[in-house]
């Protein structure tokens, strides 16, 4: 910024001020200045204090614990077909074989309810007795 607009601009600013009448030119600057370091002064005892508190919070405050994961995540479950008598090695390869989503095969299983014309279950090998693999 060139010099003569600077002093523009503080005169512009010094307008909006409360001037005081037996004041120089450079009192009224030197005020301007001194209120500039003032805001910037606070602004950095500001951060420190915002620091402090979140290093206090954080400190106070209990971990977040993960949800136990499920047991049968990451790992195939049978499912039984009830019309054809017939086990499945998954709710994947049970959907190929009617054509539907997984998704629509294990609401089946919660809803006691059909999919693609079949009953599901999940398989019990002490429940049934007649199993049949699926290829």
């Amino acid at each position: 910024m060139s010099k003569r607009k600077a002093v523009e601009y503080t005169f512009k600013f010094l307008s909006i001020m409360e001037l005081k009448p037996d004041w120089t030119f450079a009192e009224h600057y030197f005020e301007i200045i001194k209120s500039h370091k003032a805001r910037q002064a606070w602004w950095e005892q500001r951060q420190l204090k915002l620091e402090d508190h979140s290093i206090r919070i954080s400190t106070e405050l209990p971990e977040h614990e993960p949800r136990p994961a499920k047991t049968h995540r990451g790992r195939a479950r049978g499912v039984w077909c009830v019309q054809l008598r017939r086990r499945f090695a998954s709710l994947s390869s049970a959907a190929k074989f009617v054509g539907r989503s997984t998704s629509n095969i294990a609401r089946a299983i919660a809803d006691h309810g059909r999919s693609g014309g079949y009953q599901w279950e999940h398989f019990n090998p002490e429940r049934h007795a007649h199993r049949r693999a699926s290829r």
